[in-house]
This record gives structure tokens, C-alpha cells and sequence, in this order.
């Protein structure tokens, strides 16, 4: 498996490369906002087991520091989210490496939707507030790495943007972000009706 131990995003290769900044494919990754399940079908979607969450073995438009990609979709509505999660990216104890990814992708985010609100914070009463203890409270999920856009004119039909630092263990973790369209709200309530007609 592919692991990064130094920073790779740059402005430009996400700007260009990922998000949706070529003339040939519009949207992130080159998905866009109410594709059909028969459209995506060729790039090979995989039901995850959740209503309305697609793992795809492919996107049209991939960035090379990405490993999964998985998109929310219904047959009524078309795509409606996008996600996709970053090769492991190799770290110490401290997240330095992991930080300074997660900074280049904010920073490049930034650029081409506008400032997003930070939370960059560990949990009241978590006892992890050694600088050593920086990657272990993302394991335990005592600390919080994330940055979301929302309420902004967005490209795309995009409505709302999030980017998150998760770790797998001390040593290593990944950088997840997510896009979701502005037929999310329809999209997520046909899915979760399908999943309590299921009861």
C-alpha cells in the first residue's frame, strides 16, 4: 500500500487536478451533481451495505494522492455526495506530517471556494494533551482536525464541503474530504425511508 511521508498537495495540483478546475470534467473528481446510477455504473460501483453509499473502483478525474473514493446517490435524485480518503500518510506521534497535509489541502480548498471555518481542538477532559498524545487523540476521537465550507455561492451545484486529519494509530493516518450537492437533504431522506422500510 502506497504511503506518503512527506507533504504532496500542492494549490495547484488540487485546484487543477481535483476539484473540479478542468473544462472536461466539472465537478469534483470529475463527478457531478445528479449523475444516474447507470452512468456511474461503468466506473464500478460497489454497494457498501449503507442505503445510498456506492464504494467506485474508479473517478473520472483522480488525484494521485487519493486511495477510495465513494459517492451517495438514490435512483430518484442521481449523485448527491461525493467522499474521497488519502493514501496512509506516514507520521510521527506528533501528526506533523499529517498536519501539514491537511494544511495544503485547506489551503488549496480555500483558494477555490473561499476561507472555511477551522476547528482545530481536543475535547474537554481528554487527559491526551501532551503534544506526543496529538495522533492518539484523533485515534480515540478526543481531538478534532476539520475544516467545512458552507452557505457559499459554490461552483458545481456544490453546497457544502468538508475536510477532516483521521488516524489509524499513532504512526499513521489519512485526510478525508467530502463534497455534498445541493440535492443532498432529498437524497439523504429517500435513503434513510429505504432503510426503515427494511425494519
Amino acid at each position: 500500500m502506497k504511503s506518503h511521508a512527506k507533504p504532496r498537495f500542492t494549490t495547484a495540483a488540487l485546484l487543477l487536478a481535483t476539484f473540479g478546475a478542468t473544462a472536461t470534467f466539472a465537478g469534483p473528481f470529475g463527478l457531478n451533481m445528479g449523475e444516474s446510477l447507470n452512468a456511474l455504473k461503468p466506473l464500478g460501483l460497489e454497494p457498501t451495505g449503507v442505503a445510498g453509499i456506492y464504494e467506485m473502483q474508479s473517478v473520472p478525474d483522480p488525484h494521485p494522492d487519493f486511495e477510495h473514493y465513494s459517492v451517495g446517490l438514490t435512483s430518484e435524485d442521481g449523485l448527491c455526495k461525493v467522499m474521497a480518503t488519502s493514501y496512509p500518510i506516514a507520521t510521527s506521534a506528533y501528526g506533523d506530517d499529517l498536519k501539514s497535509q491537511f494544511q495544503a489541502a485547506r489551503d488549496a480548498l480555500n483558494a477555490k471556494y473561499g476561507k472555511g471555518k477551522d476547528y482545530d481542538f481536543l475535547k474537554e477532559g481528554s487527559d491526551l494533551n501532551a503534544p506526543k498524545d496529538w495522533m492518539m487523540g484523533l485515534v480515540m476521537k478526543e481531538r478534532v482536525l476539520v475544516t467545512y465550507w458552507v452557505q457559499g455561492n459554490f461552483p458545481d451545484g456544490i453546497a457544502s464541503i468538508a475536510l477532516e486529519a483521521r488516524a489509524d494509530d499513532s504512526n499513521s493516518g489519512t485526510i478525508r474530504v467530502g463534497f455534498e450537492f445541493k440535492n443532498f437533504a432529498s437524497c439523504k431522506a429517500k435513503a434513510s425511508a429505504a432503510e426503515d422500510a427494511a425494519l
